[in-house]
């Protein structure tokens, strides 16, 4: 995977391909994120060491059904995107993307689904591609739907908190 920079008045943003030393990063950027948006559910967040996130990543690295990409800004992750095959449906990628909320509506998250829609095309063996997100989101939902996204049913998941929300489930149409 190529790396891409935006450039904005401040410096650049890199966005590129996570590598097994940035899990220290990544996990520090998650967890911040996630006290930031009750979007962000990743399990064993709490627990994730940085040798389990580099093994992570680096048996990501070998795969050609998964893919992580970080937004770097000085140094330092301000975004990530994901693609991860559903283990129950095969052939299947579930993507996601998440920005700090210091960078939202700064064109961060484009410039990830623009990456993470090329490598799906591109340089994935998925034949699918979906994602999940809350109901009351309709900034991204919009943003899915100009990025080619379709709504194909409605569900429900518990937040972080416990808090029960509605979903939009999106497919990819190509």
């Amino acid at each position: 995977m190529a790396n891409h920079t935006d450039s904005d008045n401040d410096g650049d943003v890199q966005i590129r391909e996570a590598q097994p030393v940035d899990a220290p990063a990544i996990i520090q950027f998650l967890r911040k994120a996630s006290k930031e948006s009750d979007a962000i559910l990743v399990t064993g967040l709490d627990h994730l060491t940085n040798a389990n996130e580099a093994d992570n990543l680096a048996t990501i690295q070998r795969s050609r059904d998964c893919e992580v990409v970080a937004a770097l800004y000085a140094g330092r992750v301000i975004g990530i995107g994901t693609i991860m095959v559903k283990s129950e449906q095969q052939g299947t990628g579930e993507l996601g993307v998440v920005v700090e909320r210091d960078y939202w509506h700064n064109g961060i998250g484009s410039a990830l689904l623009d990456i993470m829609i090329d490598w799906y095309q591109n340089g994935s063996s998925l034949n699918q591609l979906v994602l999940d997100v809350f109901a009351d989101n309709q900034r991204a939902i919009n943003l899915y739907h100009h990025y080619g996204f379709v709504a194909t049913s409605r569900g429900k998941t518990r937040t972080a908190n416990g808090i029960e929300k509605p979903l939009v489930h999106m497919i990819y149409q190509n």
